[in-house]
């Protein structure tokens, strides 16, 4: 006779931590948990702000190179922040990009997969609502050094959280975690996820 599967435990990170959070408050009850890893919880008026700032710099078309290794080269992370593991941050760069052919605008090359207009039409919904009205036990990972999630963003995010939410930073490590300590992220989930959330 088999067990009955457990709930899944949803990880975000960054952005992705706002559709982990959304879940969480609307679908929570279907989840085990749910874990934030370095997503900026905002208030109200910083996200209003942040999203004026977003939309003064719209994206232009992505540039093509000429060369895969120009393209390469030119890889950086969003936001910008020091690869202890030049091997990972390579890794990511070559199967980031794909080959365009030439148009009228432009002659052929390679260029990055993603949609540079991704946030035109897009409509951020309520994380600061979402985290406080979850159905389900969430925790809130970030980097020590992050850009992203400092001690100010940090505090307003456990003033939001259910009470009792573990709440964990990850020593020597900026906004991308898992590539800046993949050891101590893993240890730091694994350790969460043995005793976490208690059985019912």
């Amino acid at each position: 006779m088999f067990e009955a599967p457990l709930p899944p435990v949803f990880v975000g990170h960054s952005f992705g931590g706002f559709p982990t959070m959304a879940c969480a408050a609307r679908h929570g009850e279907r989840l085990r948990a749910a874990i934030t890893v370095d997503s900026p919880i905002r208030t109200p008026e910083q996200q209003r702000q942040f999203a004026k700032v977003r939309a003064a710099r719209e994206h232009k078309p992505l540039r093509v190179y000429p060369s895969f290794e120009d393209a390469v080269m030119r890889f950086r992370f969003m936001p910008v922040q020091p690869c202890e593991h030049l091997y990972v941050a390579d890794h990511i760069a070559r199967t980031s990009l794909r080959e365009v052919a030439a148009t009228d605008d432009a002659p052929a090359g390679w260029t990055w997969c993603f949609d540079p207009f991704m946030w035109r039409g897009y409509r951020m919904g309520s994380p600061t609502q979402d985290l406080s009205n979850a159905r389900c036990p969430i925790a809130i990972v970030w980097g020590a050094r992050s850009s992203l999630v400092g001690p100010d963003v940090v505090a307003y995010a456990r003033s939001l959280a259910p009470a009792g939410s573990p709440m964990i930073e990850i020593p020597d490590a900026d906004h991308h975690v898992m590539i800046d300590q993949p050891l101590a992220f893993v240890a730091a989930l694994r350790s969460l996820l043995a005793g976490w959330p208690a059985a019912k």
